[in-house]
């Protein structure tokens, strides 16, 4: 849910973003995309994300980036890993190789982004893309 305020150039998002990257958390990943690209078509100056503060436009397009590469690296390991494999892989994966360049990470974005890989091995995020991707590789 996200709350349009027009007349500040404000939009408040909530949990949509948690500063530049998203919570992968209960959500699916193609709903979280789609809300975060409803939200830039407020066209607002000014958002206000889950947890820390407000925040320039452009952070709806860093959570964007993030999610992407989120998504890229978990369904590469599990296309080249054996699932035992993936799981350890996964909760490697660095901070660094998915946020935005230029951005320059908080502690709080470190921490969730340690509760995403959580998230991911725990509830099998991303397996289905990983599963689709072999299929498209086999044909």
């Amino acid at each position: 849910m996200s709350v349009d305020v027009p007349t500040a150039d404000l939009v408040c998002v909530g949990d949509n973003i948690v500063g530049n990257i998203v919570y992968l958390s209960r959500s699916d990943p193609a709903l979280q995309r789609a809300a975060i690209g409803r939200i830039q078509q407020f066209g607002r100056s000014r958002v206000v994300g889950g947890h820390i503060g407000v925040f320039d436009a452009p952070v709806l397009g860093n959570a964007l980036h993030y999610l992407r590469r989120m998504e890229e690296i978990v369904v590469d390991i599990r296309l080249r890993a054996a699932p035992a494999e993936a799981t350890p892989l996964i909760a490697t994966i660095r901070l660094e190789e998915c946020i935005a360049s230029g951005v320059v990470p908080t502690a709080f974005e470190r921490e969730w982004h340690g509760h995403n890989l959580t998230s991911i091995v725990a509830q099998s995020i991303f397996s289905l893309d990983a599963a689709l991707a072999a299929r498209e590789q086999a044909a």
